[in-house]
């Protein structure tokens, strides 16, 4: 039987069928749990995550197949189409690993161009392909690409010892190589003098020397294990590994086709390199002949036992098969034997006993069949007999612990009919195996047998290790692993990894124990930290515990988790229902969501009151400015179970005295009114520009202002391209015969130019004098003077205490406003009547306030089309038939904000635009259209333009990405948002008032 090809593991993203996609919006250190920095992330570097697996105020980010949290504070939700393709890996993807002297550059594409990334001095890389000049690996479940000319001074030497070439060459699949990597040394290092105790987290373990109880048991040192087995013979073992290490290659090279090898020397050893150390465990017969499982670098691979050997090329020829012994058809039976001595290993299949191959004192060999005085035995795929002399009979039952010899050995789950990796143990760790089939240990995994193989473990009789669980049941409570999980041993003063669970494993526990589980691992008692596992839940639960000193409460409404609370250990909360690894709780007038991993299920609703519906939010709401204490009084006194982070705004239940009386997660509580702001609430602040404001008028006069103020003033054009009659009377009517002419401020050619008149044009003339005739402006857009510009560009033209302060409103800052408050000022505002929800949605999702939403709204489409009764519009809808001249599928669509709107085919265009964004009914251009201009303006990565006067003058790089050109545009706005906030009882408002130098 061959030893089974380890499964990839489950990639983290495949919890949820869409994974989110971010971009770094600053350089980003990668540091591993070790805290070492391992790469380095370029601002903008794109890559996938999860919402589902977020964690607190991080995100979980796929490096090298391992799990690293980025700080949500360092990322930015990416919406675009050009993103990187989504692709998922596993660790069977891996065709190789690197390292290099020096800090490795990483590019976003094969051509090697644009470096996105680096990967630290040291750091081991996966490749997942290679190509003549590139590696690609994955960073972030995403494609990168890294030079082969960073790895040029990095290349392995020829004459590297025997011992370092096996350890360096690739891991054929079944062939344990013992390894353990720098980050598993780094973790254990990190992890000694630790002991478990029930408060232990996994962030002061190291700090902790509290026992568990005290179920110590000695353990057995690596020193004392050296001293015991320190003898002659390892000593003169030593001596004859390093003279093979020494040794020349042989003269004729082997191809890797080549199947046979034929010993030349004498006494060929054998290898055993599943520890990582060379252990000499054979010899082979000069002249005879060898079948090889494979080629190995300077090595041959032959088949030793249930597992692998390694021989030297040295001493060796390549050769044919003349071999009347071959193994065609014998396999191992599950017994074994430990040999006493040295023992000869001989082949009869010529009628006499010739000795082909030597078994070194002390090994534990598996036999094929009985054979009289004689065991039949396979060694390099030749069938071989050892005579029974000097055996000890060691059958596959009679052993019950087993050392573990290959790092992270697979355990394996059969009941599929196929053999699926459900944990791993670790190297040097002792299991208790239940029982035998064929090549196979079985173990006691969760609740269900697992399998591990036999060839990679050993035997043990003097058993000194962890805590056995001599006959401790489940309690019932499952949790499931959402990535690999560690198992730690706490049975010594050292907290030591005895085997890892699996993502995605679903684990029956012991018992509670503080921040950690208890479980059963191959007979084992270990611990699994609880914010590595989500306790499971069942569909229909409605109740959950806290288990964690707190628990954070997170919003997503605007589609980034914002911590917003916390629940208190050990209380009882409703969910209103599952979300992957999330509780979705009622929280405010909408939901929040809290980790599945830092509670437990509870079975009634017990120690506070629950709200069964006879609770309801009123319009009224409170602002936090601090953190702020929710209590529960149910019992004699009062107990807090929740808390509301600062600055948030929260509804009211109902007056209570000195006390708010509100709702958290399904619980009544009450807040003392001391400690939150009621009402209105405003909060103001500046931003200081590295501009004069002479500076700014400056910059604006050349980007093309413009107003309508000037109307019906007198201005004046050149009477040389007028044809009229100079000598009157007036009024009279004339032709412009220019292709174009200047209409000026006075009668002046250095005069402000108000506009310009086209060729064939025809203007009323009032009068004539000097070579000018003089026009009236009519109604419309005039080029503005630099003191009207002034006037609008300088905040201290306007008193902040009046509406003109609504210019510099946050818009990027929700006012909190209650749904039935938003539809009190939408009501018989038209098609927008009773559109509160949507609005409150739309201010939630893209972070806009939702009175600037409804007042822009109300502003493009005339009160909802109000104004105009039964006359269609972009508010009420139109239906589109052709979009740029093509004919298209009709459809009725709206435009709430007059998006795309232009002024020479405002109706066209606008209904082009939406009927483009599939806004087919009011809501999706409520929502759509906020998104547009959260995208395009107050969220925008390169301008941030979050006040009406930002999105008019751009005050951080004036004079580009402006919303209009009339200059009192955000002026103009300020009065019908004035008045809607005028209408509102219970709100917050945020202002940034410009400074210039």
């Amino acid at each position: 039987m061959l030893v089974p090809i380890l499964p990839s593991k489950t990639s983290f993203a495949e919890s949820s069928d869409l994974p989110s996609t971010y971009q770094t919006n600053k350089d980003v250190e990668v540091v591993n749990e070790s805290g070492q920095k391992i790469a380095l992330l370029e601002k903008g570097f794109l890559f996938y995550s999860n919402l589902e697996s977020d964690v607190g105020e991080q995100i979980p980010f796929i490096f090298q197949n391992e799990e690293i949290y980025l700080d949500t504070e360092d990322t930015d939700s990416y919406q675009e189409e050009n993103a990187p393709e989504y692709v998922e890996f596993g660790p069977t993807s891996v065709l190789k690993t690197v390292t290099s002297d020096s800090d490795i550059p990483v590019f976003d594409t094969e051509e090697l161009q644009t470096v996105v990334a680096s990967i630290s001095k040291g750091t081991a890389i996966n490749i997942i392909h290679e190509k003549e000049d590139f590696y690609s690996i994955q960073l972030g479940n995403r494609l990168a690409f890294i030079s082969k000319k960073s790895f040029e001074k990095a290349s392995v030497d020829e004459n590297e010892s025997v011992e370092q070439d096996i350890k360096n060459s690739e891991n054929v699949e079944g062939t344990p190589t013992g390894e353990q990597t720098a980050a598993e040394e780094g973790t254990d290092a990190a992890q000694e003098d630790v002991v478990v105790t029930e408060e232990t987290t996994e962030e002061n373990v190291e700090a902790t020397t509290e026992k568990i109880n005290d179920e110590v048991i000695p353990v057995e040192t690596e020193e004392s294990k050296k001293e015991e087995t320190a003898t002659d013979e390892a000593v003169e073992n030593k001596e004859e590994t390093a003279s093979v290490m020494n040794a020349k290659v042989s003269n004729k090279s082997f191809s890797t086709k080549d199947k046979y090898f034929k010993v030349s020397d004498s006494d060929v050893a054998i290898y055993d390199n599943r520890s990582g150390d060379l252990e000499l465990i054979g010899y082979l017969e000069a002249g005879q002949v060898y079948p090889r499982v494979s080629d190995y670098g300077n090595w041959h691979r032959i088949k030793f036992g249930n597992y692998y050997g390694y021989v030297s090329k040295t001493g060796t020829d390549p050769s044919g098969n003349n071999l009347k012994n071959l193994n065609t058809s014998y396999e191992n039976s599950g017994k074994f034997v430990t040999v006493g001595t040295d023992l000869p290993v001989y082949d009869n299949s010529s009628g006499k006993l010739v000795q082909f191959a030597t078994i070194k004192k002390g090994q534990r060999y598996p036999i094929i069949s009985d054979y009289g005085n004689w065991y039949r035995i396979d060694v390099s795929g030749r069938v071989g007999y050892i005579h029974k002399d000097n055996l000890s009979n060691d059958t596959a039952t009679k052993n019950k612990f087993y050392e573990v010899l290959e790092n992270n050995l697979p355990i394996y789950d059969n009941r599929s009919g196929s053999l699926k990796a459900v944990g791993s143990l670790k190297k040097g760790q002792v299991i208790e195996k239940k029982g035998d089939y064929g090549n196979w240990h079985k173990v006691q995994f969760n609740d269900i047998e697992g399998f591990v193989w036999k060839g990679s473990t050993r035997a043990v009789e003097n058993v000194s290790f962890g805590i056995l669980n001599n006959g401790g049941v489940p309690n019932g409570l499952q949790v499931k692993t959402f990535q690999d999980v560690p198992v730690y041993d706490n049975s010594s003063s050292k907290l030591v990894q005895l085997a890892t669970i699996e993502s995605g494993q679903t684990f029956r526990i012991l018992y509670d124990y503080g921040n950690w589980w208890r479980v059963d691992v191959a007979g084992r008692v270990g611990y699994v930290h609880k914010t590595r596992v989500d306790a499971v839940f069942s569909k229909n639960a409605t109740l959950f515990k806290v288990d964690q000193p707190t628990t954070p409460v997170y919003d997503n409404s605007s589609g980034k988790l914002v911590k917003v609370g916390e629940l208190m250990k050990g209380q009882i909360y409703q969910r209103s229902r599952s979300y992957g690894r999330w509780h979705e709780i009622n929280f405010g007038d909408g939901v929040a969501y809290v980790k599945v991993n830092t509670t437990q299920p509870a079975s009634s609703a017990s120690g506070g009151i629950f709200n069964n519906g006879s609770y309801k939010n009123s319009s009224k709401s409170f602002v936090t400015e601090q953190t702020v204490k929710v209590y529960d009084n149910s019992g004699k006194e009062l107990k807090q179970f929740a808390q509301l982070d600062k600055g948030i705004r929260y509804p009211i239940v109902s007056d209570y005295g000195k006390w708010w009386r509100i709702d958290v997660s399904g619980r009544i509580g009450y807040v003392s009114k001391n400690d939150v702001l009621s009402g209105k609430v405003s909060y103001e602040s500046s931003t200081i520009y590295d501009y004069s404001l002479q500076e700014i008028v400056d910059i604006q006069m050349n980007a093309d202002p413009q107003t309508d103020t000037y109307s019906g003033e007198k201005a004046y054009i050149s009477a040389a391209y007028v044809s009229a009659n100079a000598e009157g009377p007036f009024p009279q009517s004339g032709t412009i015969i220019a292709s174009s002419l200047n209409v000026r401020e006075s009668a002046n050619v250095g005069a402000h130019i108000y506009g310009k008149l086209k060729n064939g044009e025809k203007v009323n003339l009032l009068g004539y004098k000097d070579g000018w005739y003089e026009i009236e402006l009519k109604y419309g857009w005039y080029n503005a003077k630099s003191d009207d510009v002034k006037h609008y560009v300088d905040p201290g033209s306007f008193n902040l205490n009046t509406s003109a302060v609504y210019q510099f409103l946050l818009l990027s800052k929700s006012t909190g406003i209650h749904e039935s408050e938003l539809n009190m000022i939408l009501n018989g505002k038209g098609i927008l009547e009773g559109k509160g929800k949507t609005f409150s949605e739309a201010s939630a999702k893209y972070q806009i306030n939702e009175i600037y939403l409804i007042s822009h709204a109300l502003l493009e489409t005339g009160n909802g089309g109000a104004n105009n009764p039964g006359q269609e519009s972009l508010g009420t809808g139109i239906t589109v038939t052709e979009v740029n001249g093509q004919a298209v599928t009709p459809k009725k669509v709206y435009n709430m904000y007059g998006i795309g709107a232009y002024d020479k085919c405002a109706t066209k265009c606008g209904s082009e635009f939406a009927y483009e964004q599939d806004w087919t009914t009011p809501e999706k251009a409520i929502i759509g259209g906020a998104k547009f201009v959260a995208d395009s303006y107050i969220h925008n990565g390169s301008h941030q333009q979050d006040t009406l006067y930002k999105m008019r003058w751009n005050p951080g790089t004036p004079g580009t990405h402006q919303y209009a050109t009339d200059i009192g545009w955000a002026a103009k706005q300020v009065n019908n948002m004035n008045k809607l906030y005028g209408m509102l009882q219970n709100y917050t408002v945020y202002f940034d008032i410009p400074v210039y130098k």
